[in-house]
């Protein structure tokens, strides 16, 4: 992240990766839970999403109407992409924590999908 990056978008990333790292429960994590019960439907449609064949995540840098230097071009793609990762496997390690298994298997292969529709599509 950017030094210049927002404060409160730093520590919002350091509490999902924290809640990504390990199990935990609602017990161990109250602000956790209630940030995994608030997005439970936006994870859900990136879980559909990732089983879907294709992606389509343009650069708002190709949005501008003066053409810029291809290495300008923002990487919002991967940045999305990342930040789904790890909400995903947050929710998932909260299942993990409190015994629901098949919830969490769930979001196992949405993170592996997620991360194949980056590939290029000449990859296995």
């Amino acid at each position: 992240m950017p030094a210049n990056a927002d404060p409160l978008l730093k520590d919002l990333e350091d509490f999902v990766a924290d809640g990504a790292s390990r199990p935990w429960t609602a017990e161990e994590a109250p602000e956790l839970r209630a940030w995994a019960d608030r997005n439970e439907h936006a994870h859900d449609l990136i879980a559909e999403a990732a089983g879907r064949p294709r992606d389509f995540l343009p650069s708002p840098s190709l949005l501008r109407s003066r053409p810029e230097p291809l290495m300008a071009t923002l990487l919002s793609d991967l940045q999305a992409v990342r930040a789904a990762t790890a909400s995903l496997a947050c929710r998932g390690m909260g299942h993990a924590g409190a015994g629901r298994f098949a919830e969490a298997w769930r979001d196992i292969p949405a993170i592996h999908l997620l991360g194949r529709l980056l590939a290029p599509p000449d990859r296995p």
